[in-house]
């Protein structure tokens, strides 16, 4: 018989545990140094391909960047393959959030079953893959016993597809447990820092994991040294962040201090996410934030 259809693809071998609040890779215990990426690139716009791919990640590695959440749904099937090629973690999102008066209608249910298993299953055989993403930022049913259920329902499902890996949420809510919280395996944690959400929520919940899901927001904009309003331009000295976020000395410190944020002795070691990766003043992307419109992506970890 004639072959009528091939199919070659690369896996790999590794364990991961969640040894009480500890994340571990084959034995070891891993601190997570990540960013969030939209899968898009100034130059191509959602058409992305291999060798923006492997221009982001090698921007990443050089800036000791060891894990990409892929905000808000799973990227090119290419960026997986190289993200297991060249060693970085993945926080692997099903794409799911802002579901608005649809996230706690039942029906709406079977749409979030199918989104959870398409990526589970074209994405659980990549060994980068550390931590699965339900959703990101419910906020109409975060605290509500529907959206509750809703993800009890979803986290049960991926946990029969895959069971070797943690799940987590992005939840942009503070010190709050109902709803979502209370039954997510890993909290995930959308800016909040501080002694009263993030470390009262942990007082309160101690045996449950905690990862920065999406820090910083911070906002600034390379070489320029004196806010311009005209033009747009942010100065450059960590001083400015929207609202809801914080700067980047805050978030960082803020995770750096704390044992059971960061270091090998409790809870995960050092995890979080920073929103977001890569700021391109290659087009120009209008953003308004605190009355400055942004020339380029402000919000990015690295500059190209």
């Amino acid at each position: 018989k004639s072959t009528v259809e091939k199919l070659e693809k690369k896996i790999g071998f590794r364990k991961v545990e969640r040894r009480g609040n500890k994340l571990y890779v084959n034995g070891d215990p891993v601190k997570l140094r990540g960013v969030c990426r939209h899968d898009e690139n100034p130059d191509v716009g959602r058409a992305t391909r291999h060798e923006q791919w492997l221009e982001d990640l090698r921007l990443m590695k050089a800036a000791n960047i060891n894990m990409v959440r892929t905000t808000h749904y799973p990227p090119a099937q290419g960026f997986i393959d190289l993200a297991d090629e060249v060693g970085m973690y993945v926080i692997d999102e099903v794409p799911m959030g802002y579901g608005g008066e649809f996230g706690d209608d039942p029906s709406f249910m079977e749409s979030g079953l199918r989104r959870a298993q398409e990526t589970i299953q074209r994405d659980r055989n990549h060994p980068s893959v550390v931590i699965w993403s339900l959703a990101n930022e419910e906020f109409r049913v975060q605290g509500t016993p529907a959206g509750r259920q809703v993800a009890l329902t979803m986290q049960n499902f991926v946990k029969q597809l895959d069971p070797t890996r943690p799940v987590t949420y992005n939840a942009p809510v503070g010190n709050e447990f109902p709803g979502i919280n209370s039954i997510i395996e890993v909290r995930g944690w959308s800016y909040h820092i501080g002694t009263s959400n993030m470390d009262a929520y942990h007082a309160a919940h101690p045996n449950q994991p905690n990862v920065g899901s999406e820090q910083g927001s911070t906002v600034s904009t390379r070489g320029i040294y004196g806010n311009d309003k005209i033009r747009g331009y942010v100065r450059a000295y960590d001083t400015t962040a929207p609202e809801w976020a914080n700067r980047a000395e805050a978030w960082w410190s803020f995770f750096a201090e704390r044992r059971w944020a960061r270091g090998c002795g409790r809870g995960w070691p050092r995890r979080s996410a920073a929103w977001s990766r890569i700021a391109d003043r290659r087009h120009d992307c209008p953003l308004v934030l605190a009355l400055w419109s942004g020339f380029g992506r402000r919000l990015g970890r690295l500059r190209r």
